[in-house]
């Protein structure tokens, strides 16, 4: 035998040559899925990358609510001291009309009483010049 016929491999049969082209189309769809794989693998660490991000800006929006929260307790501190402010003028506005009545109702007697007392007074005269007559 010659090297020719050494180096010669025989024709493979035909359902060999089936498994064989099987066995390609397997090894292309595998390189087809690992590509696929990558490219999943860069989505998923995009993805991760956005989820930081989020998880900063939740961080961040918890940050400023405590502070509304903060905030709101302190209005309402702040309306509830205004309140009792309203309240106690309301109050002081109540008396300070009482005594306006008050004053209001003594002038008017102190009017009357001072009108009767003019009024007796110049009768008296009247009366005391009619009578020396």
């Amino acid at each position: 035998m010659g090297e020719d016929e050494k180096r010669r491999e025989p024709m493979p049969t035909e359902t060999e040559q089936r498994i064989l082209d099987a066995i390609e189309g397997v090894q292309v769809d595998v390189n087809s899925l690992k590509g696929d794989v990558n490219s999943l693998k860069g989505d998923v660490n995009s993805l991760k990358g956005d989820v930081h991000a989020l998880q900063g800006d939740v961080n961040s929006l918890k940050g400023e609510m405590n502070a509304m929260q903060l905030e709101v307790k302190n209005q309402g501190e702040r309306l509830g001291h205004l309140e009792k402010t309203v309240d106690k003028l309301d109050k002081d506005g109540d008396r300070f009309n009482d005594r306006f009545l008050n004053y209001q109702s003594s002038i008017d007697k102190l009017v009357n009483l001072s009108t009767s007392l003019i009024a007796s007074a110049t009768i008296a005269v009247i009366v005391s010049i009619i009578f020396k007559r």
